[in-house]
Parts: structure tokens; sequence; C-alpha cells
């Protein structure tokens, strides 16, 4: 792993849509300036689904003016917002030797079955959210409590650092909850060495590391998305970490849930109740935020 004083240190953000990973990456570039770095830079990657689709960011730290704009495919620091993405995808891929994975997990380091040249890094920020209620139409927020995680484990950026900047970058009444979140994640973060165990799946091929391409900026695919279900192609239901479940003793049949599920998931029963389907439904919340009878109930899937 790069020390301080390296020359360039790349980290990459791996979440989905609503999590937050593009404004920790905004957030740790203003962290190290305040640490010193005198060069930073922050940028987001991803196309036009809505919230629940994965979403890359990344941050590049240096000492020195950075010039290069590609995307990062070999990052030092790999932190993964979302708890399901190592079940589902490599997430391990392309990170450099003696690198980091800081992982939004309720495991230990050693029970996560990641393996390879680097030190692995966990730390449960959905319970830290939940805890301070660091929340977002009811879906849980990980980005801060992260950048406490990252924070404990790479010693790159100090934490003082790291809350200076969230203040700076939500205000001093809005950062109060998100300092707090960091600073708990700090305490609680368990790192360890490398690990040469089992993986707990095969991850699927998803692709080579392309080329770095500096002479002009890449841009995502992005399919068109339309709210039914018929469009959706491949099931969605992995990206989803909370599942909608009713409550039929406080359902009043208004059906406002059917009108603002943004992917027409739900369906209406003989007896007027929702139906979710689960092989496509994302778990964004929209349909508990939007019950006025808190009829709906977000469960952990993870």
């Amino acid at each position: 792993m790069k020390s301080r004083e390296a020359e360039l240190i790349e980290v990459k953000w791996l979440g989905r849509g609503g999590q937050g990973a593009v404004t920790a990456s905004d957030i740790l570039a203003t962290a190290a300036y305040l640490e010193g770095y005198k060069g930073v830079q922050a940028f987001p990657f991803f196309g036009g689904e809505r919230r629940g689709a994965p979403v890359s960011a990344f941050t590049r730290l240096g000492d020195r003016e950075i010039r290069t704009r590609s995307l990062i495919y070999e990052p030092d620091v790999l932190i993964v917002l979302d708890p399901m993405l190592p079940m589902q995808i490599d997430v391990t891929a392309g990170i450099k030797k003696g690198g980091y994975v800081i992982l939004n997990s309720p495991h230990k380091p050693s029970e996560v079955g990641l393996k390879g040249d680097f030190k692995i890094a966990t730390v449960d920020a959905l319970s830290i959210a939940e805890e301070l209620n660091l929340k977002v139409a009811g879906i849980p927020i990980y980005n801060t409590p992260m950048l406490g995680a990252f924070s404990k484990s790479t010693n790159l950026v100090g934490l003082e650092s790291i809350t200076k900047a969230i203040v700076k970058h939500f205000g001093a009444k809005r950062a109060e909850l998100n300092v707090k979140a960091a600073e708990t994640a700090y305490e609680r973060t368990m790192v360890m060495g490398s690990y040469t165990g089992s993986c707990l799946v095969d991850p699927p091929t998803i692709g080579g590391k392309g080329s770095e391409i500096k002479s002009f900026k890449e841009l995502p695919i992005s399919p068109v998305s339309k709210p039914t279900k018929a469009s959706m192609g491949a099931p969605t239901g992995a990206w989803r970490e909370h599942r909608p479940v009713l409550n039929k003793e406080k359902c009043e049949k208004c059906m406002l849930c059917w009108l603002y599920c943004p992917d027409g998931v739900i369906t209406i029963s003989e007896e007027k109740y929702p139906i979710f389907d689960y092989e496509y439904c994302k778990g964004c919340g929209i349909c508990a935020h939007e019950c006025r009878f808190e009829a709906i109930e977000l469960v952990r899937e993870a």
C-alpha cells in the first residue's frame, strides 16, 4: 500500500444510486486538501438509471497537480458501500497489491470471504446509519460512515480533516449526524492483513480492464429506463438491501404505494392489498416513504 508520501493515491467507490458514493468522493477530496495534499480530484461514473442502480465514483490524492482524467481501473483503495455487491460481482478486480478493500459489512474481515494480496477492513455502516437515523426517504446513507472507515483503515487522511470536510459540505446543522456517523465508524472499523480463504461466491466475469483513455471524457452506457416490469430485462431484485413488507392491519388500501412505485413492481390483489414483486423490486423505499399509514416496513436483507 502506498504511503502518505506517494506521488498519487487512487480511491474507487462502489455503491448504488442513493447511498452517497458520489458525495463521499467529493468529501474525501476536500478532506485530503485540508490534510495538505496539493492535488485532489473527485468525479462520478454512472448512467441515467434510478436510485438503486450501480454507481462508481473516484478520488485521486497527490502532492502535485493531477493531470490524468481517466477512470481508475487499479485503485489503491476500494470502498464498497453496498453490502450485497461482493455477493454479485468481483469487487476486488484490479485492486493494487498491498491495497485496501473497505466493506460495509456486519462481519469481521476474516469472515467476508474475499481473497487476495490486500488488506480488508469492515464496518457495519448500515447499523450506524439506522442507530443515528441517517436516512433519506427511509433509506440509510452510508457515505459518512465509510469515510470514517477509510480514515481508520488507511491513515491517509485524518479523522479531523474528514469531519471538517463533512461540515464544509453539509453545513454545521446538517453535518451533526454525519460527523457522528464518521466518528462512530472510525471507532468500530476492523482491519486485518491479507487473507487467502475461499470466496463466498464465484464472481461472474464482467469484462476485463480497458485502456485508460486520456484524450477525451469516457461516458457510461445509459439505456432508456421505463417504469414497467416488461422493460427491465434482467431481474433487479439483487440490487436491494431492504425489502418492503406490508402490515395488512395498518393498510387502508389507498394504493398510493402502487401509484408512486417508480418501477411498476407493485400489483393489487383481489382483496385490494399491494403485492410486491421481489424479483424486480430494488428496495428504493419510496412506497414506505409515501405510505401515510405506516403500513409498509423496510426489512434488512443481509
